[in-house]
C-alpha cells in the first residue's frame, strides 16, 4: 500500500515516469484494480487497459475493477468502450454524470 501511495504522490507532483517505475516494482503486491488505475493516472492508459481488461474478465470481478477499466478506456480515448463498460454498473443520470466527470478530468 505504501508503494501505491508513493506512486499517487508522484502522479500528483507530475512525475508520471517515476510513478510508473514505483508501480512496476510493486506490481505483484498490488490489487490489479489499484495497479491499473494508478498506471492510467501515471500516463499509460493503454497499459492500464491491458491489466484491467484481464482483471475485469476474471471470475469475481467487482464494480471497482470495471469502473477503473472504464476510466482507463476514457483516458485512452476509447469513449464508446468507456461508456459501455461503465453502463454495466451504472444507468441513466449516474452514467451520464460519470461520463461528464471523466470528460472533464481527461
Amino acid at each position: 500500500r505504501a508503494a501505491l501511495n508513493r506512486a499517487l504522490m508522484q502522479i500528483a507532483l507530475g512525475r508520471g515516469e517515476n510513478a510508473l517505475e514505483t508501480l512496476d516494482g510493486a506490481r505483484e503486491r498490488l490489487a490489479a484494480s489499484d495497479f491499473g488505475l494508478a498506471v492510467a493516472l501515471a500516463g499509460d492508459p493503454a497499459g492500464a487497459v491491458r491489466v484491467l481488461e484481464s482483471a475485469a474478465r476474471a471470475p469475481g470481478a467487482d464494480v471497482k475493477t470495471r469502473q477503473n477499466l472504464a476510466l482507463a478506456y476514457a483516458l485512452a480515448g476509447r469513449w464508446g468502450q468507456a461508456r459501455a463498460t461503465a453502463a454495466i454498473d451504472l444507468s441513466g443520470h449516474l452514467l451520464n454524470q460519470r461520463m461528464t466527470d471523466w470528460a472533464q478530468f481527461a
